[in-house]
Parts: structure tokens; sequence; C-alpha cells
């Protein structure tokens, strides 16, 4: 069961890398923030390398939650009289994750471009998470 579980949990992120690299030119022009963004903040004399690091693993976390909730909760709104409260823990899940993705980009003093462009890009792929427990939860796959 565990196996399965986590089989499923690579193919779902995997499925949803693969919907960030159909919108190349979108992953590109973020790529390209954080590839600046890190060349600005090496020079930078006061930037908080921890800080960055805490809250990159807080929200790196929440993608694979999404994706667990897909999985565990698949096809269970498929019948139209269903409610959708499933639907709504997960893309509140999503919105507690902005909001800290705002906090984290404002704490992270001489870093801000970087964190900026790593966050834009870890929304991208949570959003891609997103699409893909939708389509689990509601049993409507593309």
């Amino acid at each position: 069961m565990r196996q399965l579980f986590l089989s499923q949990m690579f193919w779902f992120a995997e499925e949803a890398y693969g919907g960030m690299m159909y919108v190349w030119p979108i992953t590109a022009g973020i790529l390209v923030i954080v590839a600046i963004g890190a060349i600005a903040s090496i020079k930078s004399k006061n930037a908080r390398w921890t800080e960055l690091s805490l809250w990159g693993f807080l929200l790196f976390s929440f993608p694979f939650l999404i994706i667990a909730f897909g999985i565990i909760w698949a096809g269970s709104e498929s019948d139209p009289n269903t409610s959708s409260w499933r639907s709504i823990i997960v893309n509140g899940t999503a919105v507690v994750e902005a909001f800290l993705a705002v906090v984290a980009v404002i704490r992270a003093r001489g870093v801000r471009l970087l964190m900026t462009g790593v966050i834009a890009l870890h929304l991208w792929f949570t959003f891609w998470c997103l699409f893909m427990a939708g389509m689990s939860i509601a049993d409507d796959w593309i």
C-alpha cells in the first residue's frame, strides 16, 4: 500500500512537472529571475541564507501535501451530488501556501529577488499539482 502511494505521488509530481515544461516560456522566464536573483544574492552582505532554506523547506512540503490529498480522495467527488469540501480543503491549502510565500519574500532580506524567483517557480509547480489533484478528486481527467 505504501509503495503504491509513493509511486502515485511520484507519478502526479512527474505529470505536474510535465505541465510546467509544456508551458516552457513561463518556466524559462521564472528560471531567468532565479538566476539573476542568485547572482545578486551572492554579492549581498546581509543575506539571510538560513531563513531562506527554512522557508524553502516549509513551502516545499505544500505541493506534495496537495498531491497526497488528490491521491487519498481520488474519485470521491465523481458524483455531481456530492459535497465539494475536499476540493475546498485542497484549494485552501494552496491559499495558505500563497500567504506563507508572501511572508517568506517579505522576510528574506538580502535575498529577496532570489526568494521571489524560487517561490514563483514553486507556486508554478503548485498550480500544476493543484490541477492534478483536482482532476483526481473529481475523477475527470483531461
